[in-house]
């Protein structure tokens, strides 16, 4: 059975090896350096062209739609809390269900009591005996 490859088309011992070897500088003396040219000299621009210069932007931060969208957001969701402060269905938390969700249906029996769960647990344990204890006849299905 081959080893598994992951992806390399080698084996994981194989690969692991040639890992290693890359890792490794080789001792040869030719240094394959890259070739650096020379940058440019820079370009300024020439005195006439800096005596006109432009007039500076206005000040866009403060007439920003998006700044103005944040703040409508934030008034609207602290309105929404405040108007569901005193609402019995106000769901705080995805945790705390609404208390809708935690009334009990109108068919479920109520006021019964039900087996302890010791005695749910004996029952368990004795079915799991029989089960365990090889009867025959709990293999004839009548």
């Amino acid at each position: 059975m081959p080893a598994p490859t992951y992806g390399t088309d080698k084996a994981v011992s194989l690969q692991f090896v040639d890992d290693i070897v890359s890792l490794v500088p080789s001792s040869s003396t030719d240094n394959n350096q890259p070739v650096m040219k020379q940058r440019p000299e820079l370009v300024y621009p020439g005195p006439d062209s800096r005596a006109v210069l432009p007039p500076p932007q206005a000040d866009s931060v403060g007439g920003s739609p998006q700044v103005n969208v944040k703040k409508r957001r934030k008034k609207y969701l602290f309105r929404r809390q405040a108007a569901g402060e005193g609402n019995v269905n106000y769901q705080r938390d995805l945790s705390e269900p609404p208390l809708i969700y935690r009334q009990p249906a109108k068919t479920a029996p109520v006021g019964q009591k039900g087996y302890d769960e010791s005695v749910k647990e004996r029952k368990r344990k004795r079915a799991a005996r029989q089960a365990k204890s090889g009867d025959k006849k709990s293999l004839w299905p009548f």
